[in-house]
This record gives C-alpha cells, structure tokens and sequence, in this order.
C-alpha cells in the first residue's frame, strides 16, 4: 500500500510539475505577443491611413454586397472598426461592409487636434453619407476610439457630431443605425496586463485592475445622450464587463479579446457581434442597453 501511494504521490507532482511548466510558458508567451494593426484585414484597401483621398471607397468592393435574403451590414469608423469588421464577417448569414480611417471616426464635427487631416476625415464621412443615401444598408455600425482627447478635443462636441450623423443615415433610410461605444481601456497592452496579473496554474479571465476609466466615464455619457429615432446605443462595456470586472479573454476560449489597449480581436469581435443582434434589421438591440445607467470607476 505504501508503495502504491507513494507511486501516486509521484505521478501527482509530475502532472503538477509539468502544469506548472505550462502554465509558465503561456505566461511567458504573453510578453512576446505582438500587435501589427495593419495585419487587419483589408488595410489599404477598405480601411487607410489617414492621408489619401477622401473618397478611395468609391473604387473598392468595400460596401456590402446586395441581397434579397442576408442582412446587409456597414461598419464604418477607424482602426477600432476595421477590427470589429472580421469578427463580424463570420457570420454567413450577413453580408458585411467596412469602411475606415485611421484616427477618423464617423462623425459631421471630425476635428482631430491639428493632425493636418481634418478636411480629409470630414470629406470621407461626407462623401460616405452621400454613399449611403444611394445605396442605404439595413445596418450601419458607427464605431471609434471616441476617447482619444489629443485627436478630437471635446468629447461632447465630437458627441454632437456622432448625433447628427447617425441621425442623418437614419433619415436616408438604413433600418437601424447602431452606435458602438468604447471597448474597455487597458492601462498596458492587454498581454501585459494579464502577464502581470497571472496567478498559479490560470490566467486571469476577468479583471477589475489596470482599466482606464475614461472609457467608463465615456459609455457613462453615451447611454445617457438622446438618440434620435431610429439609432441606439450598444455599450461595448456591457458586453465585456461586469460589477466583478472586465473579460481578458472571450468565454470559453483562450483567446485574449485586446492584443494591445482596446482593439478587439476577431474571436472577440465576433463575441460582441453576437450581442448586437444584427441579423434583425429593425428590432433595437436589448432593450435595457439604452436604460441601464452605469457609472463608477475601476
């Protein structure tokens, strides 16, 4: 009997032993993880830098293509659109678009802190509409780093703008216009993070540390604006965050949902795709989105 617990107190350490070296070679892992903004798909293509012309989605297959029988879908913003877009796309039954700026998110007040490319940020949101107009999609998704102050200066004027837009596609005929809000805001990049954070055998999969809290305090106004008919607000913290903390990395997957401060990866594009209801073009997304009052920080 001795013999035969001591063969089972061998084989236990080994499985703990070997757990252990796993679970150091994932967290190592994470300080070698690397984010390469333009791997995004369709860089160049449907989504450009901030120079250029204000109109290059014009010559590209970059709107959603016509259906009879899918929910056509634009996504249009900045970098933080562009990643929302591949997440999207996996889903078969939509037809999806994405047109994009860097450091432009959709809005008639662009004004982006003398980078130089105010004029053409505004040319491309205009330009857009006036797509739209002719060939209105039953979703348009607008969504940005609204956060970023050095770009766009006040919030609440910039919010303005996000307002009227969204209000102007609606008036063109798209069925639902939805409008997007921050992710959650990392004070690293999120390998970091959760490298950091790592204790024993598991990483963290929720956090209540090293958030910033300004993307709190910009859902906080988000949900509170009111939305002209036929726009709504998703809250993107809602859907990543709780009273516990935020997600590092989507249920049931060993996917990180940032690879740096808040764009999401595909597998957590896709998790708050799911959310957005998007197969139903005139239903608004869950009701309480738009009620709920959050503030607080973390």
């Amino acid at each position: 009997r001795e013999a035969a617990a001591d063969k089972n107190h061998q084989a236990n350490a080994q499985e703990l032993d070997a757990a252990r070296k796993e679970a150091m070679e994932a967290r190592t892992a994470l300080l070698t993880h690397s984010y390469d903004f333009k791997a995004i798909p369709l860089w160049k293509i449907c989504w450009v830098p901030t120079e250029g012309r204000a109109d290059w989605f014009l010559e590209t297959d970059c709107f959603p293509e016509a259906s009879s029988s899918k929910t056509r879908v634009l996504i249009w913003g900045d970098s933080h659109a562009a990643a929302l877009h591949p997440g999207v796309k996996l889903d078969e039954d939509l037809k999806v678009g994405l047109v994009a700026r860097a450091i432009c998110v959709p809005t008639l007040r662009a004004g982006r802190g003398g980078t130089g490319n105010d004029e053409t940020c505004r040319e491309s949101n205009n330009n857009l509409l006036s797509l739209v107009e002719k060939d209105p999609p039953d979703i348009v998704v607008l969504f940005g780093a609204w956060y970023h102050k050095r770009y766009y200066g006040d919030f609440r004027v910039l919010l303005k703008g996000v307002r009227d837009l969204a209000k102007e596609i609606s008036k063109r005929g798209v069925g639902r216009v939805i409008v997007a809000g921050p992710t959650p805001h990392w004070s690293d990049d999120l390998p970091k993070v959760v490298y950091k954070r790592w204790e024993g055998l598991s990483p963290p999969r929720r956090l209540d540390a090293d958030l910033r809290t300004d993307a709190f305090e910009l859902d906080r106004i988000m949900r509170e604006q009111s939305w002209p008919r036929g726009v709504e607000y998703f809250s993107m913290i809602d859907v990543f965050c709780d009273d516990e903390g935020c997600l590092t990395y989507v249920p049931n997957l060993d996917e990180l949902i940032s690879h740096n401060y808040g764009h999401l990866t595909v597998p957590a594009a896709a998790f708050a795709a799911k959310a957005m209801k998007l197969h139903d073009k005139s239903r608004g997304i869950v009701s309480s989105q738009n009620e709920k009052k959050r503030g607080g920080d973390r």
